[in-house]
C-alpha cells in the first residue's frame, strides 16, 4: 500500500539527517554508514513505487531524498578516491620490493641493474618453465617503477 504524505515526509527527512550525518570519522560515520544501509533499501525499490510514492510526497520531501542520494553517491565518490589512492601506494611499495629496491629514492640506474640482474636470474629459459609468472612481476614491477618516475 502506497504510504501517506506524511509518513513519506518523515522517512524522506530521516534519511536525509542520516546522510548528513554520515560524511564524517568516528561515531558520526558510523552513523551514516548504519543510515546508507536505509538508503541503500530504498534505492532498491521498483520504479513503479517510487512513482507511486513520489505522487504523494511533498516537494520539500522529494527534495530532502535527493540530497540524501547525493550526499550518499559523494560519500562513496570519496571512498573510492582514496581506494584508488592507496591501491596506487600498495603497488609502488610493492613493485620496489619485487626488485629488491629499499624505495624511491633509488636512482634510475639502480633500478635497471636489478631489473637486469633479477631478469636475467628469474627468466624461464634459464629457470625453467615455472617460473614464468615470478618472471613476468619482476616485468610488471618495472614497468610500474618506470612509469611512477616518469610521471613524476
Amino acid at each position: 500500500p502506497p504510504l501517506s504524505a506524511d509518513v513519506s515526509e518523515v522517512r524522506c527527512q530521516k534519511i536525509a539527517r542520516g546522510a548528513s550525518a554520515g560524511g564524517g570519522a568516528g561515531a558520526a560515520g558510523a552513523a551514516g554508514n548504519l543510515l546508507d544501509t536505509g538508503l541503500l533499501g530504498e534505492l532498491g525499490k521498483q520504479e513503479t513505487d517510487y512513482e507511486a510514492e513520489s505522487q504523494q510526497m511533498s516537494l520539500e520531501a522529494l527534495r530532502a531524498q535527493n540530497r540524501a542520494i547525493e550526499d550518499y553517491v559523494m560519500r562513496l565518490v570519496r571512498q573510492r578516491d582514496e581506494l584508488r589512492f592507496v591501491t596506487k601506494l600498495a603497488e609502488e611499495r610493492d613493485s620496489y620490493y619485487i626488485l629488491g629496491l629499499e624505495g624511491p629514492q633509488v636512482s634510475d640506474a639502480q633500478v635497471k641493474r636489478a631489473y637486469r640482474n633479477l631478469s636475467r636470474k628469474e627468466h624461464p629459459d634459464k629457470a625453467g618453465i615455472g617460473n614464468t609468472r615470478r618472471f613476468q612481476s619482476i616485468q610488471q614491477a618495472y614497468t610500474n617503477v618506470m612509469k611512477q618516475r616518469k610521471e613524476g
